[in-house]
């Protein structure tokens, strides 16, 4: 099975993203746009796992502060022709990572090398027009609690399961 561990949208943020990429269709943009019930900011991938226990018990065991990340600029992975929002600051969600992957790395999952950058996806196989892009409307996502997905594609649609929830505290405990 598929696995990663991300913080979900409250229904007012996947709103705000949804205006964000029906402004960005009328601009002109084009690719394949991430489907609402999939939005979602990524804190680790873990890839294909034989079983969620593990990971589990990582979420489980997390302990990271709450916080608010304000995504409030478009950014473009130009190698994998990725769209998407970003925060200028991403303290809560950095420290939610650094102390997620403790926990993993705790239990044996080998984790990627490249450093953090919270994004929320608005758009794979990225064509952009000429001219500038709309400015987006900011989104507000809460860093108050992770939750563990599984992906899948049951016919031929990808789906995000959420399989386990934690919430996360003010003080950084569970």
């Amino acid at each position: 099975m598929r696995l990663f561990i991300a913080l979900p949208l409250a229904k007012e943020a996947a709103a705000a993203v949804a205006e964000n990429q029906a402004a960005l269709r009328r601009a002109g943009v084009t690719g394949s746009f991430t489907r609402p019930e999939n939005l979602h900011l990524t804190l680790a991938f873990l890839g294909e796992q034989p079983s969620p226990d593990q990971a589990a018990e990582a979420l489980e065991a997390l302990q990271a502060p709450t916080g608010e990340l304000l995504l409030d600029h478009y950014e473009v992975f130009r190698r994998t022709e990725i769209l998407y929002l970003a925060p200028r600051e991403d303290g809560p969600a950095r420290a939610a990572v650094l102390a997620l992957e403790r926990e993993l790395r705790s239990r044996g999952f080998r984790l990627e090398t490249r450093p953090f950058k919270a994004h929320l996806t608005l758009c794979r196989r990225l064509r952009l027009p000429e001219g500038s892009l709309p400015l987006p409307e900011q989104v507000r996502v809460p860093v108050k609690e992770a939750v563990l997905y599984e992906s899948h594609r049951p016919g031929g649609v990808l789906t995000y399961t959420p399989l386990m929830r934690k919430a996360l505290d003010e003080k950084g405990g569970a």
